[in-house]
């Protein structure tokens, strides 16, 4: 028997089928917007330095805009290093061109492209991103971190002035009180006691698989910055050298040369968070940088993995090497082995914390606060990475969808999560870059 239907209930029938098409396709474009894989580049050591990068600015720039990435960038954090006087512009190029010649042609390479980038988009006065102004990005961590007080005095600086109270300053063994040191011990044992909440800046989570004894390290990593287009920067990066994959680098902040994410096979994986160092003044900073033997941060993972450090060498080297801030460096190894090395200014007082199948628990998250004191209550991400793998059963706390799992509730992926990436010793890094993470409001 032939069934017909109403002209109405056509049309009810056909608006719904409409309206789930609609929503269908919505949920679609949310779930699209809400987890995107960054572009892939691949870095090749074998090419000049000067043209090792081309096309890595072009990667992010065709997907979404100049000022929808690397602009917006620029434009929020370049007001700060305005402030920075020629002349200190110059000690830092130099130290750059006498050290790091190779990264020094690099960053000229990608300064050309980001002109002919600023160029296409219509961006007046394009050469404004040539390579003295963005050499002091080169020391993004180093100086983010300083004071506005410190800024200010650093607008008004004078060469003179600031040789000057160099000298006197080394005069004093690096000390310009006599007191450096012991003012340097008291700010160590007032971190170990004081608890403050500071911008969010990134989590690290290891954990140890359970189903497998014998399987790698877990490294869970999200990206906390600003500005918010900062996410479009980022790239999955493989480099290169004599035709092999030699390590992986996840991250945005590749506009320098450098990262603070980043991974090497059967070696080492590697993240950095921000650990407050407004205390630390620009003349201290600026005293460690000319020093011979100081790494600028964004360059020292860049170091370990190219020289192919294990664990064990990539530790001591974290933790003997002078940096010119402190900061926290997690990190995993083959044989199912993770790290927390929490630096000071004085490398004698760092903390290394380890995570291994000893350990009490089998895994262990690092925010942006020493891990001997309790999360501040207004930033309680590491405590509720950890709650969330304490809830999983150990099967799930030690699994990819576990840490994964932790990684992306509330506030750990927060409004300022760029991306989440999943790293290992045993295989390349498995990213997506994160949309805001913000609560509705209560009523």
């Amino acid at each position: 028997m032939k069934m017909t239907m109403k002209p109405s209930t056509m049309r009810v029938v056909g608006i719904a089928f409409v309206a789930c098409v609609l929503l269908l396709a919505s949920w679609t474009a949310v779930v699209a917007a809400a987890l995107v894989r960054p572009p892939s580049f691949v870095l090749d050591l074998d090419k000049p330095p000067l043209h090792r990068w081309d096309g890595a600015v072009g990667a992010v720039v065709s997907r979404h805009g100049w000022w929808n990435s690397i602009g917006a960038v620029y434009k929020k954090y370049e007001p700060r290093f305005a402030l920075m006087p020629p002349f200190l512009v110059s000690i830092l190029e130099g130290i750059v061109q006498d050290r790091f010649p190779n990264e020094y042609q690099e960053l000229l390479g990608l300064c050309q492209q980001m002109i002919n980038a600023a160029t296409a988009a219509g961006v007046p006065n394009a050469t404004q991103y040539n390579v003295t102004t963005m050499l002091p990005w080169v020391f993004f961590y180093e100086f983010g971190d300083l004071s506005t007080s410190e800024y200010h005095k650093m607008s008004t600086l004078t060469e003179e002035s600031f040789w000057r109270d160099m000298k006197r300053f080394q005069a004093h063994g690096g000390d310009a009180d006599g007191k450096a040191h012991r003012r340097h011990v008291a700010r160590a044992v007032a971190a170990r006691t004081e608890r403050h909440a500071f911008p969010r800046a990134c989590t690290g989570i290891l954990s140890l698989p359970q189903l497998d004894p014998t399987a790698d390290t877990i490294h869970g990593r999200n990206m906390d910055e600003q500005p918010k287009e900062g996410r479009n920067c980022t790239l999955n990066i493989t480099v290169t050298k004599g035709g092999q994959v030699l390590y992986h680098i996840f991250d945005w902040m590749w506009m320098t040369t450098g990262f603070f994410t980043g991974s090497r096979r059967n070696a080492v994986t590697l993240e950095m968070n921000w650990r407050d160092h407004s205390q630390i003044n620009l003349l201290e900073i600026m005293a460690r940088l000319m020093t011979p033997t100081t790494m600028p941060t964004l360059w020292m993972y860049r170091t370990i993995l190219e020289q192919g450090l294990d664990f064990e060498s990539a530790v001591s080297n974290l933790n003997t090497t002078v940096f010119a801030a402190p900061f926290y460096a997690i990190m995993s190894g083959t044989g199912r082995r993770g790290a927390v090395i929490t630096t000071f200014f004085n490398n004698s007082d760092n903390v290394i914390d380890f995570v291994n199948d000893a350990s009490e628990k089998p895994y262990m998250v690092q925010t942006n606060y020493d891990r001997w004191l309790p999360d501040p209550p207004s930033d309680p991400r590491r405590t509720v990475a950890e709650d969330t793998l304490a809830m999983e059963l150990p099967s799930r706390a030690g699994s990819l969808l576990g840490v994964w799992m932790a990684a992306s509730v509330f506030p750990v992926h927060n409004q300022d999560t760029m991306y989440t990436v999943l790293l290992s010793v045993s295989a390349p890094p498995e990213g997506y870059i994160r949309t805001d993470m913000i609560p509705d409001k209560k009523k």
